[in-house]
């Protein structure tokens, strides 16, 4: 696919992601609250210009990039901090002070993107995981705006969605100077999907990296000393719909060997 029929069919699918996004607003209004602003239709700013552009994606990105956010703001970098739900972005506002500017980010169609561009004109981007959203690109390629993406990941499977667009990809990664990937199959990964590998470093996660406080290291050792020091545990975070039985599953054969084991 070239970057003129992606953006003739992302701007075909205006209607249906806004009807997704009305929908979702039944359970979370904020979703609703938000529409205007996902398509970039604020007033014009003045004095907003310069600024990092941070993007992450939900709740547990935006965790994993608050160090990078106050180490940014420590070396006198004026933010923009974007972010998809409503939840990562209560996340932001609880985390960032107020000299952080915090928004959604605009939907990946060419007028929201060029509008959001035009109110915002950001000086660099900072894409947090895997957020590769080809018109966005295109734009800071467009603009000369540099691209860091940090904390990296790319799976197999996720690849090969992306090779399917052909000549898309490797067009819309090509204002991307620096990749901070988790591991070295990431690394791997994204080299095939069209970023020069000497671009690319491996950096580890940042979600291992978070400093804990007293308050949470204390409920870790509490909880520790009931379940008692030797007892191993194993934890099934975020499990989604379905995913429940595969988790049982696999705790009932790791009990065969390990009886003691916890989830």
């Amino acid at each position: 696919m070239t970057p003129t029929g992606y953006r003739f069919l992302t701007r075909l699918s205006v209607p249906m992601v806004l009807a997704y996004l009305w929908w979702r607003g039944r359970r979370e209004v904020n979703y609703r609250v938000g529409l205007r602003e996902r398509l970039a239709l604020g007033e014009p700013l003045s004095g907003m210009g310069g600024r990092i552009w941070v993007h992450a994606a939900s709740v547990g990105e935006v965790r994993a990039v608050v160090p990078v956010i106050e180490g940014l703001q420590r070396a006198g970098h004026a933010l923009l901090v974007t972010t998809n739900t409503p939840g990562g972005r209560a996340a932001l506002e609880q985390a960032c002070d107020d000299g952080v500017a915090i928004a959604y980010p605009p939907l990946d169609t060419p007028g929201a993107v060029e509008r959001f561009m035009a109110h915002w004109r950001p000086c660099a981007g900072v894409f947090v995981e895997l957020e590769l959203w080809p018109n966005r690109l295109l734009a800071l390629a467009k603009a000369q705006v540099p691209v860091v993406m940090v904390n990296a990941r790319l799976s197999e499977r996720s690849l090969v969605c992306y090779q399917r667009l052909g000549e898309l990809m490797p067009r819309a990664l090509e204002g991307v100077r620096c990749v901070l990937a988790q591991t070295s199959a990431d690394q791997a990964r994204l080299v095939q999907l069209g970023i020069p590998a000497e671009r690319i470093q491996v950096a580890g996660n940042l979600k291992f990296d978070q400093a804990l406080d007293e308050t949470q290291i204390s409920a870790g050792q509490a909880l520790r000393r009931r379940i008692g020091p030797g007892r191993p545990v194993w934890v099934a975070a975020s499990v989604r719909e379905g995913e429940q039985d595969a988790v049982l599953t696999a705790h009932a054969l790791l009990r065969e060997t390990c009886p003691d084991a916890l989830l």
